[in-house]
């Protein structure tokens, strides 16, 4: 997709329900995070320097690997968000994320989108708009000025 081409939105079908918007994304999610543990765990095992006796060493460093986590989180949904528009999770279920104009995801609204993501997750409520919302929006889609589609 060329850069200034803008995206006309339809306007969601009283069809698109909880599985159609809420399940799909939850599932793209889902197929995400495995694939980032699949990236993470590897990556422990080398900063841990662990040959033997791995599972002490993982107990060992349990805060170091939160970090790794949250922070190869981070970059793979900022740069696959913001460049492609989509994570490996949301090309596998065909959506796409846009800016409220209809043009790709910028770096920074992708940089800034994660952290609001995890507050949405975490508060339930935010996620739980996808829903609710008629844009289909959820709270850190709201916040960032986003709007995912089917592509």
């Amino acid at each position: 997709m060329a850069p200034n081409k803008r995206i006309t939105f339809r306007k969601p079908k009283q069809t698109e329900s909880l599985e159609l918007q809420f399940g799909t994304r939850v599932f793209a999610l889902i197929i995400d995070l495995m694939l980032v543990r699949v990236i993470v765990f590897p990556l422990l095992l080398w900063f841990s320097e662990a040959t033997v006796g791995w599972r002490i060493e993982l107990v060992h460093n349990f805060s170091d690997f939160n970090l790794i986590t949250i922070l190869v989180y981070w970059v793979y949904f900022t740069i696959l968000e913001g460049t492609i528009g989509a994570t490996l999770g949301k090309l596998f279920v065909r959506l796409r994320i846009y800016d409220s104009k209809g043009s790709g995801l910028s770096l920074t609204k992708a940089f800034i989108r994660f952290p609001l993501k995890i507050i949405s997750i975490a508060s339930l409520f935010g996620v739980l708009m996808i829903d609710v919302y008629k844009e289909k929006q959820g709270l850190h889609d709201i916040i960032c000025g986003s709007i995912v589609r089917k592509r």
